[in-house]
Formats: C-alpha cells, structure tokens, sequence
C-alpha cells in the first residue's frame, strides 16, 4: 500500500484514505467524562455576608480508599461527580449528580458573625450531604462548557475548624457556562484514577474546568482553580500560622478593631 506523509505529521493518505496516526501516550479524545473527583484551591473573591475568607488545605481526603487516603496538595474544596457522563456526538449535554465532599474555609480576620470577635470557619454539615448536578456540554471531542449547582449545606464554626458551631444554613450555590476540557492545568496535582485516567486507560475522559465562581445568597461567593501539589505538612502549617495570630490578637496589650459586614 502507498502511503503520502504530510507536512511531517502523523497523517497519511492511504489508498485514498485519510489516516491519523497518534503517537504513543497520546489521548485519543472522546464525548465522554468518568466519574471523579475535582480537587480546588480558594482563590479570590471568596466572601460570605461581606466578609472574605479563603482555604485551609484539606492534607489528604479517604476518595473511599481508607482511612489514609490520598494526599491533596493545596486542595480546601473537593466536589466528586457521582456518575459518568457521554453524549453521542458533538452540541449535546449530559446531566449528573455531584457532591460537594469537602470544604475549608476561614476568615481572613478576626470577625464576629454571632460569637463574639474570633476567625470563623465554614466547613460541610455532618450529617447532610451537599447534593447537586452538573450539565455538561460537549462542544467538540476536545471540551465544552458546564453549569452545576449545589445545595450547601454547611456550619459556621469559631474558633477553628472543630470549634463550637454558631449556625447552620443550606444555601444553593450556582456557576454557569464554564470552559472545560480533558487536558490538566499546567503544575494541577494529578491522581489517578481520582482525577486522572479515569477510564483506566488514559486522559481522554478526564475533566478539568477553568477557573470558577460559585455564588449564592448572603453575599456567598466561592471562588477556585484545580489544586497543585504542596509541601508535606502544609495544613499543619497553616493551622500553625492562624493560631500564632490568634494569640497576637488576644495578647494583652493588642488592640483588636471589631470588623463590620461589608455588605
């Protein structure tokens, strides 16, 4: 059979048939996304009732795999799609259930939501799950757009992330019309099987929004992007580093501002 190589490419015309060659470790891309997990760091603007908050890195998370788990890196935010998602061909969506599994978030200042002037921290309700759904759409076999919402069900805590619970909500969260693809972020912490190769084989099903923003009422707004791999102890760390200024902030002679809602 002869054969024409093009432009150096891995394209061949064969017996009068258009052939793609891809070279070995490449993806080949599909309408499909596997069930999975998508880990997220806090970026900004992330507000609650006027306030701003960011992550407390998770350090590691079960994925259902033990009581060790897996390390998260930066990730304070984790949402698992509950279920694969295919379409025939290109212009089409499928929906699926998802879970917001977990959440760390802190004031980034001492205010006072209802327990006096302390940091407070919003974590996920233990006993009721954080459900939603996911439309995603395929624009071509390369990627496409999604729109979720969640029905947060959260705790605000002062004190630190176990400390005394001053209320509970439930809160619907929503983001629209957001960029994804199956290719990582450069320098995203990857797992596998957890949020990469999650057909088994290779990236052609994985999922990797853009960066995003949830919003909600109450002045809520939860801004991500894809967590990256971190030092080991990071969240000790940043534990640490929160409670040394708590003890600034409560020394005798420190003078503490009370912090007014900026809604």
């Amino acid at each position: 059979m002869r054969c024409l190589l093009i432009n150096d490419k891995a394209v061949l015309i064969c017996a009068g048939v258009l052939l793609t060659m891809v070279p070995a470790g490449t993806s080949q891309a599909s309408f499909a996304i596997g069930a999975g997990w998508d880990l997220f760091e806090t970026t900004t603007p992330t507000t609650f009732m006027g306030f701003e908050f960011t992550g407390v890195p998770l350090g590691s998370f079960s994925f259902g795999l033990g009581p060790t788990g897996r390390d998260t890196g930066t990730a304070d935010t984790i949402i698992e799609r509950l279920e694969a998602a295919s379409v025939p061909g290109a212009g089409m969506s499928d929906t699926v259930d998802i879970e917001l599994v977990a959440l760390h978030l802190v004031s980034v200042e001492p205010i006072d939501l209802g327990g006096g002037l302390d940091f407070y921290f919003i974590t996920l309700q233990q006993d009721l799950a954080s459900l939603g759904q996911m439309i995603i759409e395929f624009v071509d076999e390369l990627g496409g757009l999604f729109s979720s919402l969640i029905d947060l069900a959260f705790d605000v805590r002062i004190g630190s992330l176990d400390g005394a619970i001053i209320f509970s909500d439930i809160l619907q969260i929503t983001t629209s019309d957001v960029p994804w693809d199956h290719v990582a972020p450069s320098g995203a912490l990857q797992l596998d099987g957890i949020n990469r190769n999650l057909n088994g084989v290779d990236t052609s099903a994985d999922f990797w929004p853009d960066p995003f923003t949830l919003g909600g009422p109450n002045g809520l707004f939860h801004s991500v992007h894809s967590a990256t791999p971190a030092p080991p102890g990071l969240a000790v760390l940043a534990l640490a580093a929160l409670a040394a200024r708590r003890r600034h902030r409560s020394a005798p002679n420190a003078h503490v501002e009370p912090v007014t809602s900026r809604v």
